[in-house]
């Protein structure tokens, strides 16, 4: 699925002024290409990261997912194609701490009224394929931090999304569980065949992508690889 932001532009505003974030950003992102976004922090790259995956509406512009205007789609119709068509990534797992790994997984599933035996088998395959297998039945207080990370890639992906989102995935993580977990993205990016879209600070991890850009003042993408 390729994406399109075209003059798309992110402004705040309070009582007394007006906060730009994003102004006239024109950009493309093709399917089945991994993409980094660099940039000091404040810049303005979870903003762009939000638009991209409908958490948040632009001021202006257009957001073109297959030349269709996704800013036009009413709350409903944008949650919809959210959950069927974007997998997030975040710095922090955001895992559900009374439900087990195989339950946190399987909840996109159930949440789109999937058959719920359906739901925990697909669960069940892609906590294998991220190693987890043996601790489906934890809850994430009695998993480490890796292993909660590797439980929220899997419900990233447990519906096979056409674009996955990444917000500093392995950020909070040590230095050699991050290395592990970032190896493991990229393979299963490779496998999934899908578009991945990465902010983060490491220039190392993100040279390791396809493309990369390094977002400076209100937006501007600069093209460095």
């Amino acid at each position: 699925m390729k994406i399109e932001l075209k003059e798309i532009s992110r402004k705040f505003k309070d009582a007394d002024s007006e906060l730009t974030i994003i102004e006239n950003l024109s950009i493309s992102f093709e399917e089945k290409t991994s993409f980094a976004i660099l940039g000091r922090s404040g810049v303005g790259k979870s903003t762009l990261l939000h638009i991209l995956g409908t958490l948040d509406k632009p001021t202006s512009g257009k957001l073109l997912y297959d030349n269709n205007d996704i800013t036009k789609l009413n709350d409903k119709d944008l949650s919809r194609f959210r959950s069927q068509n974007i997998g997030f990534i975040f710095q922090f797992h955001n895992l559900l701490s009374d439900f087990t790994a195989l339950e946190n997984v399987a909840m996109p599933l159930i949440i789109a009224k999937e058959n719920e035996d359906d739901a925990y088998k697909k669960a069940k395959e892609i906590l294998k394929m991220v190693g987890l297998e043996k601790r489906i039945s934890h809850i994430p207080s009695k998993l480490s931090g890796g292993e909660q990370q590797r439980v929220a890639i899997a419900r990233a992906l447990i519906n096979n999304p056409s674009i996955v989102l990444g917000d500093e995935p392995t950020g909070s993580l040590d230095v050699s569980t991050s290395k592990y977990i970032w190896d493991m993205i990229l393979e299963l990016n490779k496998e999934m065949q899908n578009t991945f879209i990465l902010v983060t600070h490491n220039k190392d991890l993100a040279f390791q992508l396809n493309k990369v850009y390094e977002m400076i003042e209100c937006g501007f993408l600069n093209n460095l690889k």
